[in-house]
C-alpha cells in the first residue's frame, strides 16, 4: 500500500511537470524549470553562430532538487584553431567547480547533473564558438 502511494505520487509529479515543458534558448541567460529542452542559439531548425560566448544558468523549480541534463543532440564544430566548446559548472555561477569542458560529440546521449556538494541544485553552462564552423546542441 505504501509503495503504491509513493509510485502514484511520483507519476503524478511527473505528469504535473510534463504539462509545463518548455523550449528554452541558451541565449535567455537563465531558467528555472522541472522539465524542458535547452537549445543552442539557432533553435530547433538551425545551427548556432560563429563567435558566440554565452553563459546560461538553469536551476530546479523545487528547492533541494538537482538539475539533470540529458544531451540528445551534441555536435559542436571542431573546425579552426580552438574547437567550439561547452563548459558545465556545478552551481549557479562560473565560480563553482567545473564538471568539464566538452567539444565535438563528447556529450551525445549522456546525462550531466549537479553533485551532492551543489547546494543550489543549479548548473551553469558556458558556450563558446570560434569563427570557423558551426554545429548544434540540445538537452
Amino acid at each position: 500500500m505504501k509503495l503504491t502511494r509513493i509510485l502514484f505520487s511520483v507519476v503524478a509529479l511527473s505528469m504535473a511537470c510534463a504539462t509545463h515543458a518548455q523550449q528554452i534558448s541558451i541565449t535567455s541567460g537563465s531558467a528555472t524549470s522541472c522539465t524542458g529542452v535547452i537549445e543552442d542559439s539557432g533553435g530547433p531548425n538551425a545551427s548556432y553562430s560563429d563567435n558566440e560566448n554565452i553563459t546560461f544558468t538553469i536551476c530546479p523549480d523545487v528547492p533541494g532538487n538537482v538539475v539533470y541534463l540529458t544531451w540528445f543532440v551534441f555536435n559542436l564544430s571542431t573546425a579552426g584553431n580552438n574547437d567550439d566548446n561547452l563548459t558545465i559548472y556545478d552551481g549557479d555561477n562560473t565560480s563553482a567547480v567545473s564538471l568539464g569542458s566538452y567539444t565535438g560529440s563528447a556529450l551525445q546521449n549522456l546525462v550531466v547533473s549537479g553533485t551532492v556538494f551543489n547546494t543550489s541544485g543549479c548548473l551553469t553552462l558556458v558556450f563558446q564558438s570560434n569563427g570557423t564552423g558551426t554545429g548544434e546542441f540540445a538537452c
